[in-house]
């Protein structure tokens, strides 16, 4: 019994996958919008590369809804797993001071310091961290940096820090006061110019954006590092 209903699903699974891949994803994309069971389909039913195919028409279809197309493109390259998700962020009123869209969505709490103080870490529902999670593995992580830089990189830990400046007669250790809150929503929305797409629409850089900031600045609490993901 248990192996006939591993094969039922497993053969559903498939039938299903066959059906929408007839389909042209860009009668399905609305849909997808709005029933999470729909998107999943989708999600095993084609490819990325496959979906991107699409992003011409389906631009075109949109044209005259740019808060709901800003959510299809960026499912387009995250997953239609994301698409509903995406899309109800994509409605949310824009408030008075920017990068403040989604504040909402996070909570807060103090987290005592080694050498005293409480660092404030703030972080977000979920859903939203798995939307950043998959933004950081498809943009950020490949995102180029400069070779002196060593912080929440995959691969790389304070011993490749502490490597180059072995046997120095002078080593010089410093920190930036609150690098998150002092990170701010302007210079965030800069990286990701830099980052995503150049073909990404205006409405869609301004998603990420919001979806990366809270309170006007970065997050401490956000996913950071690629391993989490």
């Amino acid at each position: 019994k248990d192996l006939l209903d591993v094969f039922l699903r497993e053969a559903l699974t498939c039938f299903r996958g066959a059906k929408l891949q007839a389909l042209d994803p860009v009668n399905l994309f609305p849909y997808a919008l709005k029933q999470r069971w729909f998107a999943d389909e989708m999600e095993a039913a084609f490819t990325l590369e496959g979906l991107a195919k699409s992003h011409a028409a389906l631009k075109k279809s949109f044209a005259s809804q740019q808060r709901k197309w800003a959510a299809v493109e960026l499912a387009l390259l995250l997953g239609p797993r994301f698409a509903m998700s995406l899309y109800y962020l994509s409605t949310r009123p824009f408030p008075q001071n920017a990068g403040t869209r989604f504040d909402h969505l996070y909570h807060s709490w103090a987290l005592p310091k080694r050498k005293g103080g409480n660092r404030i870490i703030t972080a977000p529902k979920p859903f939203l961290k798995s939307i950043q999670r998959t933004l950081l593995k498809t943009f950020f992580a490949k995102a180029p940096l400069h070779p002196a830089a060593t912080g929440f990189r995959e691969g790389i830990s304070i011993a490749d820090n502490a490597r180059p400046h072995v046997g120095q007669s002078v080593v010089v250790n410093v920190d930036i006061s609150g690098f998150f809150p002092n990170t701010r929503f302007p210079l965030v929305a800069r990286a990701i110019e830099s980052a995503v797409p150049k073909f990404l629409s205006p409405e869609t850089r301004r998603l990420v954006t919001d979806i990366c900031c809270h309170g006007g600045v970065l997050p401490t609490g956000a996913p950071q590092e690629i391993q989490h993901a």
